[in-house]
């Protein structure tokens, strides 16, 4: 579930997994799969972890690159 509501906790929300993913992508940039691997445990299928991939992603907090690696956005202006 992306977001907690009457039927799904915040625990078991995809925004309490997304403190996790970025606290660990600001340490070095990340394969994909390399970074699905690390998390595998924490989602349900690989489609939770697209969703907190592209959650990041939408608000500005990584950026993927070419190579399939994505890195931490710091937008400290």
């Amino acid at each position: 579930m992306l977001v907690p509501n009457k039927v799904c906790n915040f625990n078991s929300s995809i925004i309490s997994k997304l403190p996790v993913l970025l606290e660990e992508i600001k340490k070095k940039k990340y394969n994909l799969n390399d970074l699905y691997e690390k998390f595998r445990q924490q989602f349900d299928d690989i489609s939770e972890f697209i969703y907190a991939i592209d959650s990041l992603y939408i608000l500005d907090m990584i950026e993927v690159l070419e190579e399939g690696e994505i890195e931490y956005v710091n937008r400290n202006l």
